[in-house]
């Protein structure tokens, strides 16, 4: 299976630094013009199903990249969202990070999140769980996923959990592209990771 992934484009939350978790989101122009340069980037690539992410800015860096594809069937589910992180969601990252620290140690609890929000672990867990759906129902198909810069993350961290292979490269830019080539063998192999050669 032949697994390439697009975090979806620029938004006006992305720009102010602010937590959109499971917010919709929107793309800015600046955003519209990422999922245009990825879309005539991925144009000549053949893909037998596309996934994407049902939240707002998923879908039309989605919708953008299936002008080249029409005739391709997508699904757009929620398995493929970001991490929900709960009342914090809306708020700028750098509040984030005083209050969830303060909360932490006022309960004496690290691993304390949000109300309404997901651990990194359960996150990691929904997306391993799709990951696993997909190596059933396409092995040996291509497939591309359209999603957020916490599904790139996860799916490397699925891989590494299998090969012992750290491939992250840090935060994934927008419109970034990740693309996994998934063997039966289990000889996974890692084409690129959040490439942005088309912006």
């Amino acid at each position: 299976m032949r697994l390439t992934i697009v975090r979806h484009g620029e938004t006006p939350d992305n720009k102010k630094r602010i937590c959109q978790g499971q917010l919709p989101g929107r793309l800015t122009i600046k955003g519209w013009m990422q999922a245009g340069k990825v879309a005539k980037r991925l144009k000549d690539s053949h893909f037998d199903v596309v996934y994407s992410s049902d939240l707002r800015r998923a879908v039309q860096t989605a919708k953008r990249i299936l002008r080249y594809h029409k005739k391709v069937p997508v699904y757009y589910v929620p398995a493929l969202r970001e991490r929900t992180f709960g009342e914090f969601e809306g708020k700028r990252w750098k509040d984030i990070s005083v209050e969830w620290e303060e909360e932490k140690k006022k309960r004496g609890d690290p691993g304390w999140i949000p109300e309404g929000g997901e651990s990194r672990n359960e996150s990691e867990k929904r997306f391993l769980r799709f990951f696993k759906k997909m190596e059933k129902e396409h092995f040996g198909q291509n497939i591309l996923w359209v999603t957020h810069g916490g599904g790139v993350r996860a799916v490397l961290k699925i891989l590494e959990d299998r090969t012992g292979k750290d491939h992250s490269t840090g935060k994934p830019p927008n419109t970034s592209v990740t693309i996994l080539e998934i063997d039966e063998d289990k000889q996974h192999h890692v084409h690129l990771v959040n490439c942005v050669k088309h912006l």
